[in-house]
């Protein structure tokens, strides 16, 4: 008896010392039981370290000790998938029930999950020392997607999952993986992986980075007459009469006309807005131009239809089976309607901007971040109906939205 009292006194003396715990920039540091720690400061984490620490004052059994030690000590033990977790805590929860990633602010969560597709994708970027901030902000910016809004959960996933799939197309250069086996001496393995590159690409703001094709219009109607003539005058040898060129080599991207490859004139006309754009319904593409349809009721959300209405953009592969001028454009994510081959086919979407064109060279440099701050306007204004919508784990949805959006 008087020595479970001795132990009683001289851990009411000791345990205030038991635990020390410090943040210290992005570490949270100390020591438990005489052994030093440090470990990436998580906010769920900490929390914890300090309820622990205030349960030891009130120990009063060698057995509260070392449970209170033990259950401490796992904290400090992470395992390497909790190292990659901890390097986005602020903005990443994982579910022990389900092993799903979720989006996470300040200890609030969403409550769609991500897909797996991009929960591996961060992992992987992660483990390869690379920035996966924008992919938490594409999926951010997924969120606010109304086809996306509108599914049961069984849809959202699918269509989470083919978006997500879709960023991760690879394509590989059979003339690159020539070249480095001739060249370098590689394995056709080796090669094989240095010429492959993904297919679309994820801006720093969480924009998606496709491609378009087009065809140039390269004639206009005589405003006279209505008789269709070419657009620039043409020059002949002449000596011999062949034709030397039209002036378009003068020209920059942004003076040309574009029109869709494929459907041309047809289907629903589309707006063609910036400072060199139409601003009116029509059929045109332009450098340096936002190109939208009118409402959604003019895209075709079912990811199981192809060549129907909406407007297209795609991948590398994709736009390989078309001739004509390719144009680089950036999507946001809360536009996307559909992916209707998530490894080679089409993204249909309501709107697209055009940042530059294989046809020549720009007049001016487009950011994918003039673009982004515009569709969070777009977002600011549609942004407070939308949120009723999403059922969040938490009460507060319009309080949580926007410190997602602060990330």
């Amino acid at each position: 008896m008087l020595k479970c009292v001795n132990f009683v006194n001289n851990l009411n003396k000791t345990n205030k010392t038991m635990i020390f715990i410090n943040r210290l920039n992005d570490k949270i540091t100390g020591s438990y039981d005489k052994k030093d720690f440090s470990i990436p400061y998580s906010e769920e984490t900490f929390t914890k370290m300090k309820d622990l620490e205030e349960t030891l004052e009130g120990a009063t059994t060698r057995e509260d000790y070392v449970a209170i030690i033990a259950e401490f000590e796992k904290l400090t033990v992470l395992k390497p998938f909790d190292w990659i977790v901890s390097k986005a805590s602020n903005d990443l929860y994982i579910s022990e029930k389900t092993g799903k990633m979720h989006l996470k602010s300040k200890g609030k969560i969403t409550s769609i999950p991500m897909p797996d597709t991009l929960k591996d994708r961060i992992i992987l970027s992660a483990e390869k020392g690379i920035d996966f901030t924008p992919l938490i902000k594409f999926w951010i910016r997924f969120l606010r997607n109304p086809v996306l809004r509108g599914y049961d959960a069984i849809h959202q996933e699918d269509f989470s999952y083919r978006v997500f799939s879709y960023i991760d197309m690879i394509y590989t250069d059979p003339k690159k993986v020539k070249e480095l086996i001739e060249k370098e001496g590689l394995s056709y393995d080796k090669a094989t992986e240095l010429a492959g590159t993904y297919q679309v690409k994820v801006t720093k703001e969480g924009l998606l980075a496709g491609y378009k094709i087009s065809e140039e219009i390269d004639w206009k109607f005589d405003t006279a007459t209505g008789e269709k003539i070419n657009r620039y005058t043409q020059v002949f040898n002449e000596d011999t009469g062949e034709l030397e060129g039209d002036g378009r080599s003068d020209l920059t991207n942004e003076q040309r006309l574009f029109r869709p490859a494929v459907m041309k004139d047809g289907g629903d006309a589309f707006y063609c807005e910036g400072p060199n754009g139409s601003n009116k319904l029509g059929h045109i593409i332009k450098v340096g131009c936002t190109h939208r349809l009118e409402d959604w009721s003019q895209v075709n959300t079912n990811s199981n239809s192809v060549c129907v209405k909406g407007l297209h953009i795609g991948g590398i592969h994709y736009i390989s089976g078309y001739g004509g001028i390719i144009h680089q454009v950036f999507v946001d994510p809360s536009h996307i309607g559909a992916v209707c081959d998530h490894e080679t086919g089409a993204i249909r979407c309501i709107q697209y901007f055009v940042y530059d064109s294989f046809a020549g060279v720009n007049g001016s440099i487009y950011h994918s971040s003039t673009y982004a701050a515009k569709t969070d306007a777009q977002w600011e204004t549609e942004k407070v109906e939308i949120l009723k919508d999403y059922k969040e784990l938490n009460e507060k949805a319009e309080s949580e939205q926007d410190e997602i959006n602060s990330i």
